[in-house]
């Protein structure tokens, strides 16, 4: 199945480079952080209202991606390689910020 990034714009302004670290909120009680089984993903977590996906990864990295909707944190959280389906369907594929609590 192939799959098609395209930038959600929701009036929101993100940083220049998104790499550079910025603070960003704890996540919102509502916000399950469930640990995956995979190589590069430690945890995932996920705010249905926002959108918003947030991903640390082995190496204590937190990213968080703006614009993501349901059926891709769902597929994701399906996926039977989530860091194939990561960088096939949500990297580069959607604004994100780094964390500076990573």
């Amino acid at each position: 199945m192939g799959f098609s990034c395209r930038w959600f714009g929701r009036g929101a302004s993100f940083p220049e480079d998104p790499d550079e670290p910025v603070q960003i909120r704890q996540e919102a009680p509502a916000m399950i952080v469930i640990t995956v089984q995979s190589a590069p993903l430690s945890t995932v977590a996920y705010d249905a209202a926002q959108e918003i996906l947030r991903i640390e990864f082995r190496d204590h990295s937190i990213y968080q991606y703006f614009g993501v909707p349901p059926s891709v944190y769902e597929a994701l959280l399906q996926a039977p390689s989530k860091g194939g389906y990561f960088n096939r369907a949500i990297r580069d594929c959607y604004p994100y910020a780094r964390s500076s609590l990573s």
